[in-house]
C-alpha cells in the first residue's frame, strides 16, 4: 500500500472510535506494517530457546496535520489506542513536540504538585552543581555498585527541570546542566563502577536516563553535540546487544521473572529507539527487547492475581524498568501488553502490599520497608490505561507522605519524570475506602493473604505466606523443565512458609522478613528443626567464615537449625539444589467473614524430603499452620507438625527494632510480652502443649546490616535488627498440636473444653465480653474434616464458618 493512501486512510479514522486491538487504527497500522518489506529473520543464536520472528520494523511517517489530543475511552479493554504516527524528529520517546508543548503548559495547572516536585529537584541541583555534577574523569567517580545508578538519576531528574521546571531561567539552567553532564558522560571508558558491571543496573541506569535526555532535548544540542550523544547511545547499545544477543547469555538475559532482565533490556530499548532511525542498526536491538518481553509478559500474564514473587517493593524496583518498556512498545505501535491479566490487576497487588497510609510496604519477599521505586508514576501509568481512578489517588497519597524525602531521596529523578509525563488527570481521582475497596485480598500465585480492617494507618493488618519459590506459575514450569522459563532466580525471595505479618491497630507486633542475607526461615515467624548434632547442619560454618566470624553465627539466624528447603539462594546454593527438593505449599483456605479471617496453610513440602543424620533418615511428612484473627484482634494459630523421627522443634515470633524503636521481648513462663510503639503491651502465649521452653534474643536482619563487622557488640550502631520469641519443644516426637494467642495484655483471653486430636481442635474461647465456640479442622483430608466439623470446610468460630 502506497504510504500516502496510507495516510490518507489513517486520517479518515475516527480516532476515538474504538479502545484496544480491535480499534481501526490499529488495524490500518497492522496491515501497513505487514505490506512493507522486511528482511530475512537473523537466525538467533540462543542457547535452547524457540526462535520467534522478527518484528514489524518501526516506521516513522510524516507527520499528518495537527488534530485534538486523543482521549482514552473507558470499557472494552481500557486500553486507548495508540498514536497515529511516531514522528521522524526528536522528542519522540515519551512525547512529540506537540504533546511537550501541552506538558509544558500543564505546569501550573493540573501537573502543579508534580511540578512543584521537579521545582525543588532542579533547583538544589543547579545550586549543587560541583557536588552533583558528574566528573569528567571516570577515576573520580565511587567504584561501589549501586552507586553508579545515581548517575544516572540525577540525570533524569534534571531533564524533568529542563523540560517542565516552571520557571523558564530555571529551566535553560536545567539544560546547561543536562548538556555538560552527557558530555562528560560520553568520554567515559565504562558506564558502571568496572567494565564487568556496565551491562547491567549501574550501566543500565545510565544508558535510559542518557536516552531520554537526548531525545527530549535534541533541540537544544548543537549539530556537534547531538553526534557525540548519538554515538555514546550507540556504542553502550552495541555493548548490551553482545550479551543479549550471543552463544552465551548472562544469566538476567534469560531470567524472565526477574528485575535485572527488565531494567537492562529497558535501558537497550530507550537507547534503540533513540537512535532510530539515524542508525537503522538499532532495528535489531528493538527486535531483541520485544522478543524479551514477550517472554516476560507471557509469564506474567500466568499471574492472574497481578502479584510479584519478589515482593511489593522488588516489584515496584523491576516495574522501574518493566512499565516503561510497556509504554514504549505500545506507543511505537509494536506490542500491547496493557491488555493482559497481569497489568489489569497489578493495580491491586500494590494496594494491598502497602501499608502506613500506603508510603510503606509488607514485608515478604525482600524489602526495605519504603517501596524501591515510586511507586506514584507506576500507579500514574496504571491508571491512564486501566482508568482506575484510585490509583491516581494512591499516587497522590504516596507523594503526600514521601514529600519530605525528596529531592535526592525518594522520589528519585526518574520517578519524577515518568509521574510527570504519564499523570492523567482524565482517568479521575478516587479516594481508597471500606465502600469501594475491599480490604481481603488473596495472591495465589504470589502465596500470600493479605486482611485488613481498614485503610487507614490505624487498622489493623494481617497477612500469611506460604509461597513457592518464584510464585506458583514460574515454580510448575522450572519443576517441568518448560522452555518458557528460562532460568531461575529466587534471589529476592525467602523461605519463610507459615511465616505471618500481624499489625494490630496498625501498631509493629509480628513483622514480615527484610532485605535479607543469608535466606534463613529461622528469621520468620515460622518453624524450624535441629539442632546440628543431629542433623546435618545446611550450611557449615566454615562457609560462611569468609564473612563471619565462628563463633558469633547464630547472630545469623542459627544456621545450626533446619529451614525450609535447605535455605533459599544467597549464600546456601543455587535455585537448581531446590528443583531437586521439589518443595510445594498449598493455601488450604483463606478466608473473611463477620470481621474475622481465617487462613490454613500445609507447608510440610516445603523442608528437606531427606536429610542426613547419624541414626537414619529426617523428614517433615507434615507441617499444618491454621490462624483465626477475631474481632477483637485476639489471634489464635494452631499448628500440627509430625515429623519422621524425635527431634526438637521450634517456632519464632519476630519483630523488628530501628534507631527511633528500641524494644526486646520479655520472656515468661507461658511466653513472652512486647510493648508496642504506642505503649500498650501485648503477649505471645502458648496454650498448649505444656513443657515448651521459651528463649528470647535478637539476631541481624542482614549481613550487610552489620557494616562489615563480623561480629555485633554494639547493637545501637545498627539501623534496625530483629527480636525474637523462640518457642521450642525439646522433645517432639511424631505428631503434635500446638496452640498459641496473640493478645493485648489488658485482654487475656480463656480457653475452656480444649480436646485436640489428629482430626482436629475443639475449644470455647473468651475474649473480653465474648465468647466463641471454635472448631478447627486438622486433617488434610476433606471426609475427615467433614466428619469432624460437620460440615465441608476447615473451622468454625461460633456462627462463622470458613
Amino acid at each position: 500500500m502506497h504510504p500516502i493512501l496510507l495516510l490518507f486512510l489513517a486520517l479518515l479514522t475516527p480516532i476515538g472510535t474504538s479502545c484496544g486491538s480491535k480499534a481501526p487504527i490499529r488495524k490500518i497500522l497492522r496491515v501497513a506494517k505487514s505490506e512493507l518489506p522486511q528482511e530475512n529473520p537473523r537466525k538467533e543464536r540462543r542457547p535452547k530457546q524457540q526462535q520467534e520472528p522478527r518484528s514489524p520494523r518501526v516506521e516513522a511517517p510524516a507527520p499528518p496535520p495537527a488534530s485534538p489530543p486523543q482521549t482514552p475511552t473507558p470499557g472494552g479493554e481500557n486500553v486507548p489506542s495508540p498514536p497515529t504516527y511516531i514522528p521522524d524528529g526528536h522528542p519522540r520517546l515519551y512525547f512529540s513536540q506537540t504533546e511537550l508543548q501541552g506538558l509544558q503548559l500543564q505546569s501550573s495547572g493540573t501537573h502543579t504538585t508534580l511540578s512543584q516536585r521537579i521545582q525543588g529537584f532542579g533547583n538544589l541541583g543547579i545550586a549543587k552543581k560541583n557536588k552533583k555534577l558528574p566528573s569528567k574523569n571516570v577515576r573520580d567517580l565511587p567504584g561501589g555498585k549501586g552507586s553508579w545508578r545515581t548517575q544516572g538519576d540525577i540525570l533524569i531528574g534534571m531533564t524533568a527541570s529542563a523540560l517542565f521546571h516552571p520557571n523558564l531561567n530555571q529551566r535553560a539552567a536545567s539544560v546547561s546542566w543536562t548538556t555538560e553532564a552527557m558530555e562528560n558522560m560520553a568520554g567515559w571508558n565504562y558506564w558502571g563502577p568496572n567494565k564487568e558491571r556496565e551491562v547491567n543496573l549501574d550501566g543500565a541506569a545510565i544508558l535510559t536516563a542518557y536516552s531520554i535526555a537526548y531525545d527530549s532535548l535534541y533541540s537544544q544540542f548543537t549539530p556537534t553535540q547531538r553526534t557525540t550523544f548519538k554515538n555514546a547511545i550507540i556504542k553502550r547499545c552495541e555493548h548490551y546487544a553482545s550479551v543479549v544477543d550471543s552463544k552465551e547469555l548472562a544469566e538476567w538475559a534469560r531470567g524472565f521473572i526477574a528485575n535485572h532482565n527488565y531494567i537492562n533490556y529497558n535501558a537497550l530499548l530507550h537507547g534503540a529507539l533513540a537512535v532510530l532511525p539515524e542508525h537503522p542498526a538499532a532495528q535489531k536491538w528493538i527486535d531483541l527487547c520485544l522478543q524479551n518481553t514477550k517472554k516476560v509478559m507471557d509469564l506474567h500474564d500466568l499471574r492472574g492475581d497481578g502479584s510479584d514473587h519478589e515482593g511489593p517493593m522488588y516489584s515496584s524496583y523491576g516495574g522501574h524498568g518493566l512499565l516503561p518498556t510497556l509504554f514504549l512498545l505500545h506507543r511505537f505501535n509494536l506490542k500491547d501488553h496493557f491488555s493482559g491479566p497481569w497489568f489489569q490487576q497489578y493495580f491491586n497487588f500494590l494496594v494491598h502490599g502497602s501499608q502506613k497510609n500506603f508510603a510503606k510496604v509488607l514485608g515478604f519477599g525482600d524489602n526495605y520497608i519504603a517501596w524501591g521505586h515510586g511507586p506514584e508514576h507506576l500507579l500514574f501509568l496504571l491508571a491512564k490505561y486501566t482508568r482506575e481512578p484510585k490509583a491516581n489517588w494512591f499516587a497522590f497519597q504516596v507523594i503526600q507522605e514521601t514529600k519530605a524525602d525528596y529531592p535526592y531521596g525518594k522520589p528519585d529523578g526518574a520517578t519524577l519524570f515518568w509521574e510527570y509525563v504519564w499523570y492523567d488527570p482524565s482517568a479521575g481521582n478516587e479516594a481508597i475506602t471500606t465502600a469501594n475497596t475491599s480490604g481481603f485480598a488473596y495472591f495465589i500465585d504470589w502465596g500470600v493473604s493479605i486482611f485488613r480492617r481498614g485503610w487507614g494507618a490505624r487498622d489493623t493488618i494481617f497477612a500469611v505466606s506460604a509461597s513457592d519459590p518464584g510464585g506458583k506459575s514460574a515454580w510448575a514450569l522450572w519443576q517441568a523443565n518448560d522452555p518458557r522459563i528460562g532460568t531461575f532466580t529466587i534471589a529476592h525471595d525467602h523461605p519463610n512458609d507459615g511465616g505471618f505479618i500481624f499489625k494490630p491497630g496498625g501498631q509493629d507486633f509480628i513483622s514480615g522478613g527484610f532485605y535479607e542475607k543469608p535466606k534463613r526461615t529461622a528469621l520468620h515467624s515460622t518453624w524450624t528443626f535441629g539442632p546440628a548434632d543431629i542433623i546435618q547442619p545446611t550450611v557449615t560454618a566454615s562457609a560462611l567464615s569468609r564473612v563471619w566470624d565462628k563463633k558469633y553465627l547464630a547472630q545469623l539466624g542459627r544456621p545450626k537449625e533446619l529451614g525450609q528447603s535447605g535455605e533459599w539462594n544467597e549464600w546456601f546454593g543455587p535455585a537448581g539444589k531446590l528443583k531437586k527438593e521439589r518443595p510445594e505449599t498449598t493455601f488450604s483456605t483463606a478466608k473473611e467473614a463477620d470481621g474475622m479471617m481465617f487462613a490454613s496453610v500445609e507447608i510440610g513440602q516445603s523442608y528437606p524430603k531427606r536429610t542426613k543424620k547419624k541414626k537414619g533418615a529426617f523428614s517433615v511428612p507434615r507441617l499444618n499452620r491454621s490462624f483465626l484473627l477475631l474481632p477483637d484482634d485476639t489471634l489464635l494459630i494452631v499448628d500440627r507438625v509430625q515429623t519422621s523421627s524425635p527431634v526438637p522443634a521450634q517456632t519464632y515470633f519476630r519483630s523488628l527494632v530501628t534507631k527511633e524503636r528500641v524494644r526486646a521481648f520479655e520472656r515468661n513462663t507461658k511466653g513472652a510480652r512486647l510493648i508496642l510503639a504506642n505503649g500498650d503491651p501485648w503477649k505471645i502465649t502458648s496454650a498448649y502443649p505444656t513443657g515448651m521452653a521459651f528463649e528470647t534474643g535478637k539476631e541481624i536482619i542482614s549481613i550487610e546490616s552489620a557494616r562489615g563487622e563480623k561480629h555485633i557488640r554494639d547493637w545501637s550502631k545498627l539501623d534496625n535488627y530483629s527480636v525474637f520469641l523462640r518457642a521450642s519443644n525439646p522433645s517432639h516426637s511424631g505428631e503434635e498440636t500446638y496452640i498459641f494467642l496473640l493478645h493485648p495484655e489488658s485482654r487475656t483471653p480463656i480457653i475452656s473444653g480444649l480436646q485436640v486430636s489428629a482430626g482436629g481442635v475443639s475449644l470455647t474461647l473468651q475474649s473480653g465480653s465474648n465468647t466463641y465456640p471454635i472448631k478447627i479442622g486438622l486433617s488434610p483430608t476433606a471426609e475427615d474434616r467433614l466428619s469432624f466439623l460437620g460440615f465441608s470446610g476447615f473451622a468454625s468460630a461460633g456462627n462463622t464458618k470458613f
